[in-house]
């Protein structure tokens, strides 16, 4: 269950090439795997998860120290269809006047 030292995160991942199956595909594997997929589109997704469920499926730690997490190191992919290449990143909350 998500907590202050392991929050729920949202995360953004940006296919290099558009592809509407591979990033479908992809939200399927990551809903399997315990994601909320929040959406879906051939540029890439968007989706939800606890600190330690990313951290354990992109083989990866996650910087909490700032406002926006951060990855400590590369995230990997291999998880995900292959044939494009990735970039995942946390979306900064957005400023208000």
């Amino acid at each position: 269950m998500p907590n202050e030292t392991d929050p729920v995160l949202t995360l953004r991942i940006a296919l290099d090439s558009p592809s509407a199956g591979v990033s479908t595909t992809a939200g399927n594997q990551l809903d399997a795997a315990g994601f909320k997929v929040e959406s879906v589109s051939p540029r890439g997704l968007l989706i939800a998860g606890a600190r330690s469920l990313i951290e354990q499926f992109f083989n990866t730690r996650i910087d909490l120290k700032e406002k926006t997490p951060q990855f400590n190191g590369e995230p990997a992919f291999g998880r995900l269809p292959s044939g494009v290449s990735y970039r995942a990143y946390f979306p900064k909350e957005p400023s208000y006047f």
